[in-house]
């Protein structure tokens, strides 16, 4: 050890350095490409540790005891904490750490920091690489390294990244919800960069990315929200890292498998599986005591839906004080109706074979209560200085409740099973469950052991509220605002909703795991009155092709009154859900596959559904271009129609190309793979 200036272990694909004095990772080698993948200096532990002593937040940095095979022994600080750094290799690509902290010290831990990984680019054009991310449904971006550094990206709501004191523009969004899934993945034309915490406790996890200020590199890391006090020990289970040589798509092959013993598919009544469409009506009461519908209006409501095809009825707006008002008191609005014109109205969906879901919001709570100061005071998650976290939404702002806590916990699942047993509501939608971010809690009087249990409180709510209205109801269902993989297990589906355009890839969580359904916004967008634009026109376009591919279900508000401007793009979206219903018929029996078959397809966006007898190409073609896809040549053309439903001759297979010069926006071809 006295002369080692680095630890290295590795396989015939891959070299890894960690240099003895500052703990940093400081080479990761690619022997397929001849790649160095760090290029710049930037040493960092690969493992720090912050936490609290006396009221004093502290960070600290390891100190090299020992090193044994494939274990660095270290201590932290000055404190009695002692951690075993473990690696080895695990089949020829990854790299498997792991971090165990026995903490024999009045320094309380919070968060274990790593492992770090700084310096990155890969190939020999850092402009060329490409970041995917686990925002909501993912993002994917092309050269990070730049785009985030801009002013956009610094001022994106809860996603943004911030000039750091060390010289980088940094993001951090915390698992499960804000972030859907725990890895990153960071690829090029010939290399593929993979990193991912693999935690069977789903504790709250800040996924970490950073671009150098000053010079072009990535640094990616976790952060473990996880109290660590005096004669506790603790281990932080798998980090994976990937060294590779291929793009995005390989990521389903390493966090898939690690998930999947602990996911449940298809957790919902099987008549979901012909919903394609839902109608979506916050239109009831908004802030400020706007009235713009009542409970009489609910039948008239659901009959505007159901003449486009859309029997499921979805209602928000609805409580005490309006959309965003007077959380969590969910009574229906005197204003409105009485509670029995409330339950008459969803009564008569019923009744005329719709599906009523009510909106409840899952996480906040309005400051101007009547009870902030007592219930949502209690309830409330606390930083480590003991304040509450204020959101403000609206005119409105909130404190933020604990599903770790068991007041919140049990009041949330009391609320969702009373929409169905006193309202008769079928579907319960929890708003922002899995969209906006998990905090670790400092709350001393609640009753989570560990400050980082946010998730599994949620994961609790989920399974126990599916629990009980099925029991009242065998037709009963959850959704959820946006997505979290280890949420799935107990929803139909998700809305996935379309933030500032960026770098959304919903493709991302769609071909990890293609059996979660999401819930897509189709509604036209127009800032002016009296006309749409082309931006506006385009962004309409692009958001209804990526609902449509992706199989997803659409969110419609037909009976939101339209602009005389609108009429072109509402037309064209009645169109848009004659297609989309044509197709759940292919895309209920198909699993999501991306891209694959593809040859060729500038201009044009293509996404393929296939089970082992069929093929489904959705195609989104607003240019008109032809599409090239190479299927095995025994597949036989079985149907192809355009976006008026009619048949599309213009095909033409030869040898394995199969060539489509389709004249229609969106286009379905559909392949039959029995010989």
């Amino acid at each position: 050890m006295k002369n080692m200036v680095s630890k290295s272990f590795g396989t015939k694909n891959y070299e890894i350095k960690i240099d003895i004095s500052s703990l940093a990772v400081v080479s990761i080698y690619n022997k397929l490409t001849s790649d160095e993948y760090l290029k710049e200096k930037y040493e960092i532990p690969i493992f720090v540790l912050e936490g609290e002593i006396k009221g004093k937040w502290e960070r600290i940095n390891p100190k090299l005891k020992s090193i044994e095979n494939n274990k660095l022994n270290v201590t932290f600080g000055d404190y009695d904490i002692l951690g075993v750094i473990s690696f080895e290799t695990r089949d020829l690509d990854k790299a498997v750490f792991e971090i165990t902290i026995t903490n024999k010290d009045d320094f309380v831990i919070n968060e274990i920091i790593g492992p770090n990984i700084y310096g990155l680019s890969l190939g020999d054009d850092y402009q060329k690489n490409v970041f995917i991310y686990p925002h909501h449904a993912g993002e994917k971006t092309v050269n990070p390294m730049d785009r985030y550094r801009k002013k956009d990206y610094q001022s994106f709501f809860r996603a943004n990244t911030y000039l750091t004191s060390h010289n980088t523009y940094k993001r951090s969004i915390n698992y499960c919800g804000l972030a859907s899934m725990s890895f990153m993945y960071l690829y090029d034309e010939n290399n593929g960069f993979y990193i991912g915490s693999h935690d069977k406790r789903f504790p709250v996890t800040s996924i970490v990315a950073e671009v150098g200020a000053l010079k072009r590199f990535m640094g990616l890391s976790f952060i473990k929200h996880y109290n660590i006090e005096k004669d506790e020990t603790y281990c932080s289970k798998e980090y994976v890292i990937s060294i590779n040589n291929k793009d995005w798509h390989y990521a389903k092959e390493i966090y898939r498998p690690y998930l999947l013993p602990h996911l449940k598919f298809h957790n919902y009544p099987k008549y979901l599986d012909d919903e394609w469409g839902l109608n979506q009506c916050y239109n009831f009461k908004r802030q400020g005591n706007i009235i713009q519908n009542k409970f009489k209006d609910i039948p008239k409501m659901f009959l505007t839906g159901k003449e486009l095809g859309l029997k499921h009825m979805f209602l928000a707006s609805w409580n005490r004080g309006g959309f965003d008002t007077d959380y969590p008191e969910y009574y229906p609005d005197m204003d409105l109706g009485s509670a029995m014109d409330f339950v008459r109205g969803l009564q008569f969906c019923k009744d005329n074979g719709g599906i009523p879901t009510l909106y409840i919001n899952a996480r906040i709570f309005d400051i101007e209560s009547d009870y902030a100061s007592s219930v949502g005071e209690r309830m409330a998650i606390k930083k480590p200085d003991g304040t509450n976290y204020i959101e403000t939404y609206g005119k409105k702002s909130f404190t933020i409740s604990c599903p770790s806590d068991n007041e919140w916990k049990n009041r949330l699942i009391d609320t969702a099973e009373f929409l169905v047993k006193g309202y008769g509501a079928v579907g319960v939608y929890l708003d922002q469950l899995a969209s906006a971010e998990p905090f670790a809690c400092y709350q001393e009087k609640h009753s989570h052991k560990r400050i980082g249990e946010f998730n599994q409180g949620y994961l609790e709510v989920l399974k126990e509220t599916l629990k009980r209205i099925k029991k009242i109801n065998p037709n009963s269902f959850i959704l959820t605002e946006n997505i979290g993989d280890i949420y799935c297990s107990y929803t139909f589906a998700n809305l996935t909703w379309n933030g500032p355009d960026y770098d959304e890839f919903f493709n991302l969580i769609k071909y990890i795991f293609p059996e979660f359904i999401q819930i897509n916004m189709v509604n036209p967008r127009l800032k002016d009155k009296k006309y749409a634009t082309e931006e506006e026109t385009l962004k309409f376009h692009k958001h209804l092709e990526r609902a449509i591919l992706l199989g997803s279900i659409l969110w419609y508000a037909p009976t939101i009154k339209r602009l005389e401007c609108e009429k072109v793009m509402v037309d064209y979206l009645h169109q848009a859900l004659l297609f989309r219903k044509e197709i759940q018929q292919y895309i209920k029996k198909t699993t999501f596959v991306d891209n694959k078959y593809l040859l060729d397809s500038e201009g044009v966006n293509v996404c393929i559904h296939e089970n082992k007898d069929l093929i489904l190409v959705l195609i989104g073609n607003a240019k008109n271009n032809t599409i090239k896809l190479k299927f095995p040549t025994e597949y036989k053309l079985k149907r192809a129609f355009d976006f008026q439903l009619k048949p599309i001759m213009n095909i033409k297979i030869n040898e394995e190309i199969c060539v489509i010069e389709a004249n229609s926006h969106f286009s379905a071809i559909l392949l039959d793979k029995k010989t």
